[in-house]
Formats: C-alpha cells, structure tokens, sequence
C-alpha cells in the first residue's frame, strides 16, 4: 500500500518551503534536520521513525553550510524522501539502510539541484534590476516574489522524482538484492551517525570537559539508559555549569565594576 495523494503533496509542499522559509521567514524547518524529519513523520503517521531519521540526517549535516553561495548536500529533502519511503516497508528496521542506499545518493543529487535553483534565481534577479531601473515598483515586487518559485522547485522536485520512481525502485531491490548486502547498508547507516558525533565532538572543548563525556559514556554503557536520558543528564549538568558560570560573573562584576563588558569563557563564545 503506498502513501495517500495528500501525502505526496504535503511531503513535497514541505520540501521546497522549507527552503523558502530558510530564504525568507526563518522559522526554522530548514537548518533543523530533526525537525523536518518530525513532520515528515506526522505527515506519513510514524513520528518516531521520523525523529530517528532527521536525528541521523541531523548529524550528517554537522559543518555544513552553503557560505557564500555555496551549494551542499541537501539533508532535508533526503530525509522527507527515507521517512516516506520507509514508513512503506518496515519503518524503523529498514531506516538506516535507507539511509546509505537513498538518502545519501538523493543529498548528493541535490546540488546540482540547487545549482540549477540558483542560476534561475538569477536570471530573475537579473529583470529585477531592469525593473529597478524603470522605477517598475510593480514589477518589482512581483519578479521578487518570483524569486522564490526556482528554491521551491529546487526541493521539490527530488522529492516528488523519489516518491514516484522511488517506491517501485524499493520493491526492484528487496525483490533482487541479497540479504547480507542488505544487512550490510544497515550497519553502514547505523555507523554513519557515529561520524556526525566525532565532527561534533571536534567544535565542542572535548579535552577541558572530558569528565562529562566519560559520565555519558558510562550512563549509556553501564546503566542502559537511551539517548534521550543521556541527554536529560547532559541539560542537567549544562544548566548546573551554566547557572553557576552566571554566579561567577555577576560576583566578579560585584567586585571589580569595569569587568561589567568582559566575554572570554568557552561558553559565550
């Protein structure tokens, strides 16, 4: 059974907004992979399978950022296309190696996506200053209201190609694809977020904080607890050191006045 009309069509609607908003309104759904992969859960009636996925996608996209024009694998529409596909054959079981055989391949596709997006863009842009010129205010708003058509298309489109020659691709591979290879891209998507978590480690003060991530390690090792109690412990431990970093400033500014401006722990910065 494949997903109903109004699901494709939200799940591409909210592909290409969310690089609009990104563009735009900046509520959020772009540079935040988990939640993008939330509602392509709710859309697709598996949150959980969802927040696994944008979580896993989440930490793909660590370091990644289009500067100064720049175009980069595209995470979010790679995890709305997962989500849907696998939220049809299995859900969770299936999720990583999703990851590896669609999601990752899709990401990279993308770029030459958002290249295309963007020279649209800029042909656009390009009338703008025409308009500009004529003093066409008119036309002006509507060319900058068109600017958003190529980004909209530019996620979009992937998505809507995956949903429709995804699914039969799907079937085609569980039907000739031997098991151990299956197996394998399981265990190649549940590796590939160990990856995202070394990147992260690398931006954090691993080495002054070592004694946090040995305790993490112990909760998660010994104790059994699931990510998400790990990280209940990390916010406690964080708001401790956070709120007492806070102490410290305001009985140093008690005590010496002109350090009222001063910034220069690991926190703030």
């Amino acid at each position: 059974m494949g997903l109903e009309v109004w699901q494709i069509i939200l799940l591409v609607v909210f592909a290409g907004w969310s690089f609009v908003d990104a563009m735009s309104f900046m509520l959020g759904f772009y540079h935040n992979v988990v939640l993008t992969g939330i509602v392509a859960g709710l859309i697709v009636g598996d949150v959980q399978l969802g927040l696994v996925v944008g979580g896993s996608f989440q930490l793909l996209a660590l370091g990644m950022a289009a500067i100064g024009g720049s175009s980069i694998p595209e995470y979010r529409s790679a995890c709305i296309l997962v989500v849907a596909l696998a939220s049809l054959n299995g859900g969770l079981d299936v999720a990583q190696g999703y990851i590896v055989t669609f999601g990752i391949p899709v990401a990279a596709f993308t770029i030459q996506c958002d290249v295309i997006a963007k020279m649209g863009n800029t042909f656009i842009q390009g009338r703008i200053d025409r308009a500009v010129e004529e003093m066409n205010l008119d036309r002006i708003v509507f060319l900058n209201c068109l600017c958003a058509a190529p980004l909209f298309l530019g996620r979009a489109v992937p998505v809507a190609l995956g949903l429709i020659v995804g699914q039969p691709l799907v079937e085609l591979l569980n039907t000739y694809t031997p098991v151990w290879l299956m197996n394998g891209f399981s265990v190649a998507g549940g590796v590939l977020p160990i990856v995202g978590f070394v990147v992260l480690l690398k931006y954090l003060p691993t080495k002054e904080n070592i004694h946090y991530l040995v305790l993490g390690f112990a909760l998660a090792a010994y104790l059994g607890l699931p990510t998400i109690g790990v990280a209940i412990f990390g916010f406690v431990v964080a708001f401790a050191v956070y709120k007492q970093a806070q102490e410290n400033k305001v009985a140093a500014v008690a005590a010496a006045p002109s350090l009222m401006d001063f910034e220069g722990d690991d926190y703030d910065e």
